[in-house]
């Protein structure tokens, strides 16, 4: 199937914008109307059902012309904000020309690859429902089932589209959206919050279908009982997860343990560029005297408002480093894969609290933490839950989706804390 769709959609894409940087006054409009579709007709589809569905009935004409109008007009204003690069006419013209490497469509600093919309997203978008929302998911079938083969078949009257038109206009996003999301590979639990809303009514209306052709009064009720009394599992689930937010995470717990035992005034805490630590930094961690600077001295948000606020930060203040490349003591990024132990020596004795949650592979970082298990001593290990089967996860963000990763609900209802998978070494 990718090898009849990818051709033929690799000549519609370039088509337009080939169009546009001809700047030629016959090919602008259609340019811009091609290009423009590409990327934000969802939008401006939108925004002119919004805008004509309320109108009084009798301007049916102003209606049919508004659509068009915004539906093209906005386009073709987007293309000119969005890839000014087509319209140069100087030697940095030849940059923003369309082009194609491989099956990736090139426009300038911008690259899509189009085998990343062939669906891929479709099982991202059903694992998150069996993730986060089961219940939700079981009450979407219901709905869908309802409309399918509940509903009533007649058409409506031409004059009845006008009554529907709220539903009209929050079709032309949900649906695009859900489309999209669906296409991309790339596609994060995240992506479908904008469509919580559309899930929620849509369900809402399953019930309400279902409930209506009960002819049992007794048996509805019971029926409605059922439906409120299963939202009790995510509504539990979303209460402890708040519950565990408000606690101590393992960050905190980490932090706790090293002000417990770490002598302040010498010695060093390195931690890996992946979290952070809940403890005041001295000068010398926040402004180095080495002559070499070692670089990426400041990774997180609170690292960095420590070195804008240094001077009012409260004591007790601690030497935290970042488990990163340094070139001042002969170690770059290429060294630190080919001799992690030998960085680990370099650095020389502290506290060393490493991020083990189980994640995509990172070469550099995980050859150091194997280094820092073998040369320290392990003081202490904080994670969300106990299990075997969950104890290498972290539950702080779930955006990537590996192919065994577990059940974000199951392991919230398990959960003793929150944040990732932090362990405490103490090496001599």
């Amino acid at each position: 199937m990718q090898f009849i769709v990818l051709p033929l959609g690799r000549r519609i894409l370039v088509v337009p914008f080939n169009m546009l940087a001809m700047m030629n006054p016959a090919n602008y409009d259609p340019g811009s109307i091609l290009g423009g579709f590409n990327t934000t007709w969802r939008y401006a589809a939108f925004i002119a059902l919004l805008i004509s569905a309320h109108q009084p009935s009798a301007a049916v004409l102003t209606k049919l012309a508004l659509v068009p109008a915004l539906a093209l007009g906005i386009p073709v204003l987007s293309v000119c904000a969005f890839y000014p690069f087509l319209f140069r006419t100087e030697e940095r013209a030849e940059y923003g020309k369309p082009h194609f490497t491989d099956w990736r469509l090139v426009l300038g600093d911008h690259t899509i690859d189009l085998r990343d919309f062939l669906g891929q997203g479709v099982v991202n978008v059903g694992r998150t429902f069996w993730f986060y929302e089961p219940v939700l998911l079981a009450l979407l079938v219901l709905a869908l089932a309802m409309w399918l083969f509940g509903r009533n078949k007649k058409l409506p009257a031409q004059g009845q589209w006008f009554e529907r038109s709220d539903l009209a206009v929050a079709l032309s996003f949900a649906l695009p959206y859900l489309l999209l999301i669906g296409l991309f590979r790339y596609t994060y639990e995240r992506f479908q919050l904008p469509l919580m809303p559309f899930y929620a009514t849509f369900a809402a209306w399953g019930v309400a279908q279902l409930a209506s052709r009960i002819l049992s009064s007794a048996v509805r009720k019971l029926a409605i009982a059922g439906v409120v009394a299963i939202q009790a599992l995510p509504a539990y689930a979303c209460a402890r997860l708040a519950w565990l937010r408000a606690g101590d995470d393992t960050l905190e717990l980490a932090a706790r343990e090293v002000t417990a035992q770490a002598k302040v005034d010498t010695d060093r805490v390195y931690i890996t560029p992946s979290i952070d630590l809940p403890l005041a930094r001295t000068h010398e961690s926040l402004f180095p005297s080495e002559p070499k600077r070692p670089p990426n001295r400041n990774i997180s948000r609170w690292s960095v408002y420590q070195f804008r606020m240094q001077a009012a930060l409260p004591a007790p203040r601690y030497d935290v480093r970042y488990l990163v490349p340094r070139s001042d003591i002969g170690y770059p990024i290429k060294r630190i894969v080919e001799d992690p132990e030998g960085y680990v020596r370099a650095l020389g004795p502290g506290w060393y609290v490493v991020d083990v949650s189980k994640m995509p592979g990172r070469a550099g970082t995980d050859s150091v933490i194997e280094a820092v298990r073998k040369a320290g001593r392990l003081v202490a290990r904080f994670g969300p839950t106990d299990d075997a089967a969950t104890r290498d996860w972290g539950l702080y963000y779930e955006d990537e989706l590996l192919d065994d990763w577990p059940n974000v609900l199951c392991r919230v209802l398990r959960a003793h804390t929150f944040g990732p998978v932090v362990e405490v070494y103490r090496v001599q």
